[in-house]
């Protein structure tokens, strides 16, 4: 989904972040309280009219800008457990008028009412995603600060996904390369290798100490790239003889601690366009197995809304709980609020 996902286990709820600039300034995270299933958030999304570029040149919101903006984050939203916050590792620009141009009328879906979104704002001509700066939340606090000088990537596109490994206490993604940030937030290094072009999706692997990342060819595939940190060993594709999920962009994926297996959501194909099965992926024994109940009903590629999952979804595990829980989010103003699903694997049925 253009929205990311991540976990905060401290207080045992699911945090949202992200949007495709499709005219709501919904640039505060959300967070769902799983014990009461309720959403909150630290505070309210911050209107265009306070949306610019500070003297550095970095897209910045809020009456103090002091808050990142709206924009699609995919999977580059990760929750560090040993320094209580955030880390918004991706600004991309895709589906932000600003990466057209400096303005563009838009119509608010909810009034109808037509106005000119980031009007004044200017931003030079070729500004890309590398320019804007890693942002870091204090939750405590719920505060916003950025990392001025880690830019994330000097390719042009944006560090995700991106991944927390606990033995190391850093967090590493793939972009056009690999790319770790360190547990005191000094140091953004390029690693050795790459994991692909435009993954859509990874997760770490506990039980084989793997980062795993999803679709290597622009985020629209059903190859896998296993990267042992750890122990330093170089990216490997894996071959994966048997039976593959469809190929497909941007799918939800998660870890399942309890299984020891990677959860993926996708897409059946063009003769099932609205239905998706669970995969699950057995690392050690390279084979991915299909939940036989497991498959669900999607509508690809709309933003309508009428049937059980909207179209812009994401997953994560609730290490709480120990259940992955699938969150879709309509364009329909009149359901704003996201939907979330638990999935709890039955390990019996595992092969």
């Amino acid at each position: 989904g253009k929205f990311a996902l991540c976990y905060d286990s401290k207080r045992g709820r699911v945090v949202l972040m992200g949007g495709d600039c499709s005219g709501v300034p919904a640039n505060s995270p959300l967070f769902f309280d799983v014990a009461t299933a309720t959403w909150s958030r630290p505070y309210p999304d911050d209107t265009y009219e306070t949306y610019k570029v500070n003297e550095n040149g970095f897209l910045v919101s809020g009456e103090k800008g002091d808050r990142p903006w709206v924009v699609p984050i995919f999977s580059g939203l990760v929750y560090d457990p040993e320094r209580d916050e955030l880390v918004l590792c991706n600004i991309d620009f895709c589906g932000n008028p600003l990466f057209i141009k400096d303005k563009v009328d838009v119509k608010d879906p909810a009034t109808g009412k037509v106005s000119t979104m980031f009007k004044g704002v200017k931003v030079r001509k070729g500004a890309y995603y590398s320019e804007q700066p890693i942002w870091v939340m204090n939750l405590e606090k719920n505060q916003w600060s950025m990392l001025a000088a880690m830019r994330p990537t000097e390719h042009g596109h944006a560090f995700r996904p991106a991944v927390y490994i606990p033995e190391l206490k850093t967090i590493v993604g793939s972009s056009w390369g690999l790319y770790e940030l360190g547990g005191d937030r000094s140091k953004l290094e390029r690693l050795p290798g790459r994991a692909g072009q435009g993954c859509s999706s990874g997760v770490y692997d506990l039980k084989n100490k793997v980062l795993l990342f999803y679709g290597l060819d622009y985020g629209i595939g059903n190859d896998l790239c296993a990267y042992d940190r750890v122990q330093k060993t170089p990216p490997k594709q894996m071959p994966t003889p048997g039976a593959r999920p469809p190929k497909s962009g941007f799918i939800p994926v998660t870890y399942d601690v309890g299984s020891g297996r990677t959860v993926a959501v996708v897409f059946d194909g063009a003769d099932k366009p609205d239905v998706a099965g669970t995969w699950l992926y057995d690392y050690a024994a390279d084979i991915w197995q299909r939940m036989p109940d497991g498959n669900l009903t999607f509508e690809k590629n709309t933003w309508q809304w009428g049937k059980p999952i909207g179209y812009d979804v994401n997953m994560v595990y609730d290490s709480c709980h120990k259940i992955c829980l699938l969150v879709a989010r309509s364009g329909n103003p009149a359901k704003p609020q996201p939907t979330v699903w638990a999935l709890k694997i039955d390990e019996s049925k595992l092969k």
